[in-house]
């Protein structure tokens, strides 16, 4: 949707989320299995909406205030950064870096096919203004000033799954920061990951994801 008529902040996702949900006829309590800026947008679906989340399970989520990589810093400045994005930005090179030198502590996972499946929505008409739109309105300092205080409202079990070299959302200050919010919520580590364990361990993540899953299932019975 054009970003002039669309608000692509966390409400509007979670919203998106409900009516998703609504249109495929999902009722029942879910878990939620959500990454990065993902994690942003089931933490804001679980606190307006918590008879509809079962457990909810963050995976290195955006939230908590933390400095963007340098390059995120300038495409993200008033003025300029819109017409620099527009005119470098989201191009396979620049992904490549971001990833490379920000998000993937196993650089072995860089793969050009993955690269040309990421690029593909940016390419169709309106992608990129959409991309920019959510890098601005939901992955920035100025937006996790505000939303860090909805990770405390979270009142559904909660799992959160870090990885231990992750760059992007170091662990020590947002994991740990998320865990410290979120009142009975368990850490679970995933060894040389960055910030992206399902890619970079992904045996690792599925064995952190069961446990999880599992523990919660059985608390529940109990």
């Amino acid at each position: 949707p054009d970003p002039e008529a669309c608000a692509y902040d966390p409400p509007f996702y979670a919203e998106s989320l409900r009516a998703f949900l609504d249109a495929v006829d999902l009722k029942e309590p879910l878990t939620i299995v959500a990454q990065s800026m993902g994690g942003m947008v089931a933490t804001e679906f679980a606190v307006r909406f918590p008879r509809r989340v079962k457990r909810l399970v963050l995976v290195d989520s955006a939230g908590i205030d933390v400095p963007p990589p340098a390059l995120g810093r300038v495409l993200q400045a008033p003025v300029i950064g819109k017409a620099l994005y527009m005119a470098v930005g989201g191009t396979k090179k620049a992904l490549r870096d971001f990833l490379v030198n920000d998000v993937w502590h196993q650089k072995h996972v860089l793969d050009d096919a993955l690269l040309d499946d990421m690029l593909r929505v940016q390419r169709q008409p309106g992608g990129k203004a959409a991309a920019y739109a959510a890098l601005t309105r939901m992955v920035s300092p100025r937006v996790y000033k505000t939303f860090h205080a909805r990770f405390d409202q979270v009142k559904v079990p909660t799992h959160v799954l870090w990885g231990e070299r992750d760059a992007l959302f170091p662990l020590a200050t947002c994991g740990r920061s998320i865990v410290d919010k979120i009142a009975g919520s368990k850490l679970y580590v995933i060894a040389d990951s960055g910030h992206e364990p399902p890619v970079e361990q992904p045996r690792a993540f599925l064995r952190s994801l069961t446990e999880a899953v599992t523990e919660a299932a059985t608390e529940a019975g109990a």
